[in-house]
């Protein structure tokens, strides 16, 4: 999948200068060739709403466009995994392992109930809020609502998300944006050994680690983080 675009900082700029005076449109570090024409124009005007909504606007264009270069991908809904029952029993002694692997090495595995199949956002949820006690039951709605517009359908409401999706990368990119964070998410899965296999999904500076358990995810934290 190809990078999803530059978004731009939603503070409100219509009522602040720069120390030189500068308009927003000359900060060096946004490259008016990476934004849209609505966020140009957002970007000028300096509200903070007219910003967040293009830079919404943004990211549902680059990730469709993506997804259109990889129609096959964009089948891959997480209701259309089927997973034989052999298979489960696998998973299930593999990550037996990796959590004691995860143990012996000071993480702490932060359970989540996966209501309506939220369990990945949950996870995400908990590490950008840093509240591991919390379901987060109405952002998850929030952010799958989110999904099920920007996918047209491909989403369902009960569909859940897998660490190798194209719209797992579009969340974690939205999340960001909206809590002003730059974190990127290693999911730990175990190996047919029960080892750790790690896949990196995003380009932020602060990686955090989720469990991927093959149908149901959860945060990890190390054991000395309250």
């Amino acid at each position: 999948m190809k990078p999803i675009g530059r978004y731009i900082p939603t503070h409100d700029t219509s009522r602040t200068k720069s120390p030189n005076n500068s308009t927003p449109s000359n900060n060096p570090e946004i490259k008016s060739e990476f934004l849209s024409k609505s966020q140009q124009q957002a970007l000028l005007s300096g509200n903070a709403k007219e910003i967040k909504r293009a830079n919404d606007a943004a990211l549902a264009e680059a990730i469709q466009h993506s997804l259109n270069e990889h129609p096959t991908h964009t089948k891959t809904s997480s209701s259309k995994r089927k997973i034989t029952s052999s298979e489960w029993s696998a998973h299930a002694k593999n990550n037996l392992q990796l959590r004691k692997w995860f143990d012996a090495n000071n993480y702490l595995i932060k359970p989540n109930s996966g209501k309506e199949n939220n369990c990945l956002l949950i996870s995400l949820l908990q590490h950008v809020t840093g509240n591991y006690d919390s379901q987060h039951t109405k952002r998850a709605q929030h952010y799958k609502s989110i999904l099920q517009n920007v996918s047209k359908g491909t989403i369902n409401s009960f569909d859940p998300l897998y660490s190798d999706s194209d719209w797992t990368t579009f969340m974690i990119n939205k999340i960001n944006q909206d809590y002003e964070t730059d974190f990127s998410v290693d999911f730990y899965s175990a190996d047919t050994d029960g080892k750790p296999a790690v896949l990196r999904v995003g380009q932020g500076k602060n990686p955090v680690i989720i469990f991927d358990q093959g149908g149901h995810f959860e945060a990890v934290i190390t054991k000395n983080k309250p």
